[in-house]
């Protein structure tokens, strides 16, 4: 998650600490690791007092009160909500941790956290996150439907591992794929089956593999794009039960080897916000999107305006990519955090409900938009 839009519109002074708690700190932190345990719990709950004794801003910010507030409500937005310090790596006054982070899903994304020491105790510099790895699905009942086709690959000297994937309707991880080894692909036509599906509605991706890293289907980490080349049918396949869906042709010849820009796309719409129960008790907001294009989406940024007063999140790194056709759902709790916040210390004289919720989103990527009201009991 590495752009961020600062919307707010309010300034916050956030008060040093004290003598007695800056003694504590020093009693009490005097690793690396401990410290970053104190600023991630100052963190999740929001205590801006906590978390600036134990961060040091970039200096294009430091004297900017605005700026640190809404920083500091954007590291909310990354940070997993449990982490665990696996090693540290001391080198004079800087530290680095890599740590793993938990999410309620199961998922899990490995994250640096680069520290400095100044001259009374160690502040927390900058941290970087890694995509979620979902826990491995479920295993799906086998059936007797099939698809197949011909997978045509672009005119390169290229070689790899070929993947046909079929993904059902709805669902991020693939009912079955198949591998067909590199030196079985003697011409650029590839003719590809894919068996033991139960029937439904399925996308046919296809990935050719033809550098490193590899792809590892067995990790069931489909939420990372790892292909160097990526094709898929149009059009969903509907398969019945024990039928045969042929001449599902299509070209695998998107180049996603650099790794850029390009090989994403920022076309998408939101389906749905929704409002469940969260940890402890506390509302969750739930976002779904679905990728309308062709390409896989890496960023979601969008505007949040809750009753009338603009919030700021960007969907990034970490969490899964949305694949061609299919929908993500993102926790977009952290907008109603930073409106309760700025509720209770800022707003205080403005009449705004904290039940009966407006949301207004608006993408800054294309023309998506979604109106919704929803009441918190």
């Amino acid at each position: 998650m590495k752009k961020w839009a600062a919307a707010f519109s309010v300034t916050l002074i956030c008060v040093a600490a004290s003598p007695a708690a800056e003694g504590f700190i020093r009693q009490v932190e005097s690793e690396p690791k401990e410290t970053y345990y104190a600023f991630h719990t100052a963190l999740r709950n929001l205590d801006m007092e906590k978390v600036r004794a134990r961060w040091l801003p970039k200096e294009s910010i430091a004297d900017d009160e605005k700026a640190i507030t809404n920083t500091i409500l954007q590291m909310h937005q990354v940070v997993p909500p449990e982490v665990e310090v696996l090693n540290q790596r001391i080198s004079g006054q800087n530290a680095f941790l890599k740590v793993m982070g938990y999410y309620p899903n199961g998922g899990k994304s490995e994250g640096t956290v680069y520290l400095v020491r100044t001259i009374d105790r160690w502040r927390v510099r900058d941290q970087e996150w890694g995509f979620i790895q979902l826990p491995p699905p479920p295993p799906k009942p086998k059936g007797e439907g099939i698809i197949e086709g011909i997978v045509t690959l672009p005119p390169v000297q290229d070689t790899g591992d070929l993947y046909l994937f079929a993904v059902m309707v709805n669902e991020l991880y693939p009912t079955a794929y198949i591998r067909i080894p590199k030196d079985q692909i003697a011409w650029k036509t590839v003719p590809y089956q894919i068996p033991a599906l139960p029937k439904g509605r399925y996308w046919v991706t296809a990935y050719w593999d033809t550098a490193l890293p590899y792809m590892d289907p067995e990790k069931n980490d489909f939420s990372v794009y790892t292909g160097d080349y990526a094709g898929e049918f149009l059009t969903s396949v509907t398969v019945g039960e024990g039928e045969i869906r042929n001449r599902i042709d299509f070209a695998c010849n998107r180049n996603l080897k650099g790794r850029e820009e390009e090989n994403f796309g920022t076309v998408y719409a939101f389906v749905d916000l929704g409002i469940g129960p969260g940890e402890g008790g506390k509302p969750l907001f739930v976002l779904s999107v679905r990728n309308t294009g062709d390409k896989p989406v890496r960023n979601v940024s969008l505007n949040c305006r809750i009753n009338g007063k603009d919030l700021s999140y960007i969907a990034s790194s970490p969490g899964p990519l949305i694949l061609p056709q299919k929908i993500q759902e993102f926790d977009i709790t952290s907008c109603y955090e930073s409106y309760i916040f700025f509720l209770e210390k800022v707003w205080t004289e403005e009449s705004l409900s904290r039940e009966n919720l407006n949301f207004e989103i608006v993408s800054k990527d294309n023309g998506a938009q979604l109106t919704k009201t929803l009441t918190v009991k």
